[in-house]
């Protein structure tokens, strides 16, 4: 008999098959687990992901920043316009205190 039959004869016989064919699988698994660990090739890769999600961030949070400021100057320059034009209608005509509301 060949010494892989007699192997198979063993754990065919064996009460703890499973535990006996199940260490091959086991010990490969730790040396995957353990090549995964030390394995650099995609280290660039996971950090560009990293840093992509930073910067999308960031780009949202500046192109909001950059509405809100533009339509608070478009609220402070109409409210302006309105004071002025308020007062504007005063100087000419201070009897008429709603004209100069209705213009503004």
């Amino acid at each position: 008999m060949s010494t892989v039959q007699e192997e198979r004869d063993v754990l065919a016989s064996s009460p703890h098959k499973a535990i006996v064919t199940h260490t091959g699988c086991v010990a490969g698994l730790r040396q995957r687990i353990g090549n995964f660990a030390t394995d650099t090739a995609g280290d660039v890769m996971i950090m560009f992901g990293l840093m992509a999600i930073m910067m999308f961030a960031m780009i949202g949070a500046a192109v909001d920043t950059g509405r809100w400021l533009n339509a608070r100057d478009q609220t402070i320059s109409a409210l302006d316009a309105a004071v002025l034009a308020a007062g504007r209608s005063l100087q000419t005509n201070s009897s008429n205190p709603q004209a100069a509301i209705a213009i503004a």
